[in-house]
Formats: structure tokens, sequence, C-alpha cells
């Protein structure tokens, strides 16, 4: 995730595994113990893979813009197929042969809470096309890069009175969503508006959660590894690890603390192998959706003509593609002035936490001073009776002496 994806690699956590001096040794774990919460959720993991397959529908659906036979593709599920719906239409608008969708365009999908648009290639057969762009309307999500390969540029975009974006990129399985395999999701989270990264590989009812704060100068953690069920909540062993380097390992059950634990090294390299496996997908990710936008070029060299409209929707929507670069430019700054914002509020807390350090530095000055002049009167005191104690020591022997000089 660019300048957020460069990773200390975890066996920097390694050198830290005997750093943190405890006074009661904590109890040891073994990798059997670790893997007692796999075999569940692997156990569990069959039985929703299939479930999901057996859902999996896949449909060829005649182009409502296209009085030739030209069906286009679309998956979908029992579960929630859009296409059932009598306000349901997919638009194409590219070529047709062999009664299916043939060569680059781009498909329309309308309905109730159906917005959605796609760029992909078609070979004039009843075989799945090869998707570059996924558009989600209504939600303002772009997927970019191979979708039927799974290597993706997901972006999320909030553009409100409240501007969020989000990346994620990776491995999500077949056209950006929710693999139908036990193949894992491997997805690297970044935002421009924040300073942590995660990295996820994600089964359908659980996933390894490792966030990295090695940029975020307000928090004390470095690293922190998390085992998480299908409600994302921590639930098996994790650790994290501060900037000072001291590891704390623990074990959970559905979000609450079972007790703090010593891992053995070996899970440690496990989460290593894992982080590599999560920045390849993302890596083969960008890869990907460097190819998505030559595919998007081409596209748009096509259809971006003032010679070019269409009639199945509104002509001027159709178009916006062909302007999306005045839109991005607008957003850029938007993203500048968040930017800015957020660079200022930071200043503002460092600020703040200057001038506490500075009065606790203030306050430990006088403490040490007031110390001081303790350890002074108590000195100043101690001499004092020190002389009392020899004056009286001297008036004893003058006495002394004058008793004897008398014959007493």
């Amino acid at each position: 995730m660019k300048a957020k994806q460069t990773w200390i690699l975890l066996c920097g956590v390694f050198l830290f595994i005997n750093a943190c001096s405890v006074h009661t040794p904590l109890p040891k774990v073994s990798i059997q113990d670790i893997e007692r919460y796999y075999t569940l959720y692997s156990d569990e993991l069959e039985g929703i893979t299939k479930n999901q397959n057996d859902k999996k529908i896949v449909k060829w659906i005649q182009a409502s813009n296209k009085e030739e036979p030209c069906k286009v593709f679309v998956g979908t599920s029992t579960d929630d197929d859009r296409t059932v719906n009598p306000e349901y239409q997919i638009f194409w608008d590219g070529e047709c042969k062999n009664g299916f969708a043939y060569g680059i365009g781009r498909e329309f999908e309308r309905g109730v809470l159906v917005d959605m648009e796609a760029i992909a290639i078609y070979s004039g057969k009843e075989i799945e096309p090869d998707y570059y762009i996924h558009k989600f309307n209504l939600n303002n999500v772009l997927i970019e890069g191979e979708l039927n390969k799974g290597y993706v540029v997901r972006t999320t975009i909030e553009d409100n009175m409240n501007l969020n974006i989000q990346y994620q990129y990776g491995y999500f399985g077949r056209s950006g969503r929710a693999n139908l395999t036990n193949d894992p999701a491997l997805v690297n989270t970044t935002s421009p508006f924040h300073d942590n990264s995660v990295f996820v590989k994600a089964y359908s009812n659980y996933s390894y959660q490792i966030i990295d704060y090695t940029n975020n100068e307000f928090d004390n953690r470095r690293y922190e590894v998390m085992l998480l069920d299908k409600n994302t909540q921590p639930n098996g062993y994790g650790f994290s690890v501060s900037k000072q380097g001291y590891r704390n390992s623990a074990e959970f059950s559905h979000g609450t603390l079972v007790r703090k634990v010593q891992l053995p090294p070996s899970y440690l390299g496990e989460i290593d192998s894992i982080f590599q496996e999560v920045k390849e997908a993302g890596r083969k990710a960008i890869e990907a959706q460097k190819k998505a936008l030559m595919v998007k070029k081409q596209y748009k060299k096509r259809i971006c003509k003032d010679s070019i409209t269409v009639s199945f929707i509104d002509n001027a929507e159709y178009k916006e593609i062909c302007n999306e670069n005045n839109y991005y430019e607008k957003l850029k700054e938007k993203v500048d002035e968040k930017i800015v914002e957020i660079n200022l509020a930071k200043e503002r807390k460092r600020a703040q936490q200057n001038q506490a350090q500075l009065i606790q530095a203030r306050q430990m000055e006088a403490l040490a001073a007031q110390r001081q002049a303790s350890a002074a009167e108590t000195a100043n005191f101690n001499q004092s009776m020190q002389n009392i104690s020899q004056n009286s020591q001297l008036q004893q022997l003058n006495n002394n002496l004058f008793m004897m000089r008398m014959g007493l």
C-alpha cells in the first residue's frame, strides 16, 4: 500500500521476542494449542464452502438494448438473485456474434438497488468474459484489475461532508467478490487519511489480521497481530509489539481475553510467511490494475467521440467515463485540503503533547527541587542535632572537670 506498504519484516518482531522481561513466567503455548483453533475453523469452512457453491448461479441474459440475439454473462446466487426483479435490465454497448456479446465493451445493470457497470472483453461464445473494470455506482466502489483471476484494486470513495477514501488491493477471488473456494482473500488496506496499514488473510469464517502502526506517531504500538472469527472478534492467539520493543501475547475467545501467554517462535515465523503472501498478492494486484487501465483506455478511445451517442441510458451519464479526469482533479483538491487539515491537527496534537511533557518535566524538576530542599533541611537538622549532642557532651565534660577541681 504505497509508502505505507513498506514494512519492517516481522522477523524484526522476532528480535523482540526476549525484549520484554516479566516478573512472573507466563504459560508457554505449543503449536498443538494453536492448531486447535485451526482445526475448528477448517471443519466449519468445508461446510460453508459447499453451501456457497450450491448457491452459485450463472445466467446468460439477452441485452435489453439489442434487437439481434446478444446474450451477456451474469453471475449471481440464489440468496440474492437480482435478475428475478421485473425492473432488472442489462445493456451491452459492444458488438454481438453468434448470439453472444463480442469484443470489448461495457455492461450496464439497472434495477431496484442495482446500478452497476463493467468493462469486459467477450469471445462471442458462451464463455465467461474477461472483466477488467467493475463500478458500483450506488456505494461509490470501483474495482480495477483482472477480476477473473481475482487480483484487483478496490477503491471506495465517500465524497460527502466527511470525505473518506480507502484502497484495498490484493487477491479477492473471482470477479472481485468473496471467493467460492477454500482459497483465502489476501488484502492490503490503506487510506491517504490514515497512518495505519492493515494486512489480512481471510477465509469465509476466520482471518489473520496484521495492523502496522509504524507510521502512526501517536500510537505506541508497532504491530498488532490477531486471529479473528467470522464476526471479526479476536478468537485464538495474537500478539502486539510496542515501538520500544516490548511484546505482549495472549489468547482470546470471541473477543474476550482468556490469558496472557508466551508464543512459540515458529508461530511468529508463520505470521511472517502470511505477511509475505499478502504483500505479494498486493504487488500482483497493482500489475493487474495497470492492465485494466490499458483496457479502459482502449475502450474510451472508441466511445469518447461526439459522434457516439446512446439512448438506452442517459447519454450524459453514459459519457461520464470520458470526463472522469475532471472529477478526479476536483477530488484531488479535496484530498489535498483534508490532508492539510489532518497535518494541522497533528501539529496541534504534537504541541499539546510537548506542552504536557514540558509541564511534566517542570513538575519533576519541582519535585526534585523539593526533594533536594527536604534533603538539605534534613541534613541541617541532623547537623544541628549533632551540634547539640556535641555541645551537651562538652558541657558534661566541663561540668566533670569543674567537679574535679572542687575535689568533689
